[in-house]
């Protein structure tokens, strides 16, 4: 299950490349890592306003829910809802006709089980600009929005690193952007796009001290050799 995100890229490459503007520019910070086990920010494009970059709480919850994120995380995780489930999330069901949404990341986070040892990966698209990683929402009676990741079938590179999961976040094209928030996207177009997740990502090994939550430093996301025993993954 994905817990941990980065987005580390800058309101100014997001707004130019993308073609949007922050809704709340000043409560922009890029983040090393997002830690979805906590109750965490996240920056979305929503199909009602897909010119505008919105904050969100990761992890969707019912729109009249009255109790606090971590009661319902507690009983039913929603930081994310794999659309191949043989029983659909019925807060998914409903978001997915009528308020998906883009995910804004530098990248996401995977893991790998070699000879007892636990190794961190990084995706990323291995540019300045961010991933758009697919996601359902729900505007909370309070104005709050929550959100979801959708995932799918991990494709390769990552389905060769990872053997500890067999999914990954659904990634977005760019030239599928406006296709995904448009309001008037009938079913058929909308599960076209989840079955289209062939975009090319970078996959690469980072410091075994990620998994420590009290050492974070900014290099922590750059590659790793490891004695070069991960190459024929990644190659």
């Amino acid at each position: 299950m994905l817990r941990k995100i980065s987005n580390t890229t800058r309101k100014e490459q997001i707004e130019d490349g993308l073609g949007v503007r922050f809704k709340y520019p000043n409560l922009y910070q890029p983040k090393l890592m997002i830690d979805g086990s906590n109750e965490e920010n996240i920056h979305i494009i929503t199909s009602e306003d897909p010119f505008s970059v919105d904050n969100a709480i990761w992890g969707l919850l019912p729109a009249r829910f009255e109790d606090d994120w971590q009661v319902f995380q507690q009983a039913h995780q929603t930081l994310t809802v794999n659309v191949n489930q043989s029983h659909p999330n019925v807060l998914f069901k409903n978001a997915l006709d009528h308020r998906r949404c883009l995910i804004l990341v530098s990248g996401f986070f995977s893991k790998r089980l070699h000879e007892d040892n636990l190794y961190p990966f990084f995706a990323s698209n291995g540019s300045n600009m961010p991933l758009l990683l697919a996601g359902v929402y729900n505007r909370l009676d309070d104005g709050f929005i929550t959100a979801t990741i959708l995932m799918v079938d991990a494709v390769d590179p990552l389905k060769k690193v990872q053997n500890l999961s067999a999914d990954m976040p659904l990634v977005i094209d760019p030239k599928d952007k406006d296709a995904w928030l448009s309001q008037d996207l009938i079913r058929e177009d909308v599960e076209h796009l989840l079955n289209n997740n062939d975009l090319q990502i970078n996959v690469h090994p980072i410091a075994k001290e990620f998994y420590n939550q009290n050492i974070m430093f900014h290099s922590m996301l750059e590659p790793v050799s490891y004695n070069g025993i991960f190459d024929n993954l990644i190659s």
